[in-house]
């Protein structure tokens, strides 16, 4: 059976939460702690956010995170790229690159585990029929923080270009919210 992209993504966080059960750390009474996540990113992984996880939306996650320290395990997944990449944005890699470590070190610092995601891949495709790989700077960008600073992260990119490429872009436009929606899944 193939799964789509949301269940892939209920898959993979019902076995990190599962892998996790047996080493979670303990609480201040001796009990080991359930896992709890928290969603940091543009709109395409946090429905919450408005367009980015600056301002408000960064800190009612670490505020959550502070709130859950003692009977949770946080883990706070961190994905960019959409906006990021828009001209209009005038954000570099390097920037990025920046911007991902700082938030991942204050998830870091509140005591939760960070968990770097790469962007989801964006349903543009090319004249063969396969996804253009346009958000590769920040894939690339995402791994190579979360590797530098040994953090966690999922490649969702990858995992979603080889699911678009494997439907074809006339299932694709299935998931467009409206026509020139081609970012969401």
């Amino acid at each position: 059976m193939k799964l789509s992209i949301p269940h892939i993504a209920a898959w993979i966080a019902v076995i990190l939460s599962l892998a996790t059960c047996a080493s979670l750390p303990y609480n201040q009474r001796g009990e080991k702690r359930p896992a709890a996540f928290y969603l940091a990113g543009d709109s395409t992984t946090a429905v919450q956010s408005s367009g980015g996880g600056a301002g408000g939306d960064w800190a009612k996650v670490i505020d959550a995170v502070k709130n859950s320290i003692s009977a949770y395990t946080p883990y706070v997944t961190i994905q960019f790229g959409h906006n990021d990449q828009k001209a209009s944005a005038n954000i570099s890699i390097e920037e990025y690159s920046a911007n991902l470590k700082e938030l991942a070190l204050e998830a870091k610092a509140t005591g939760a585990r960070p968990i770097l995601v790469t962007p989801l891949s964006r349903r543009n495709y090319n004249s063969s029929g396969l996804i253009i790989e346009d958000l590769a700077p920040q894939r690339n960008a995402t791994i190579q923080v979360a590797r530098s600073n040994g953090i966690d992260f999922i490649d969702l990119n990858a995992a979603s270009t080889k699911y678009l490429n494997s439907i074809g872009k006339a299932k694709a436009v299935t998931y467009n919210l409206h026509l020139m929606c081609i970012t969401l899944l």
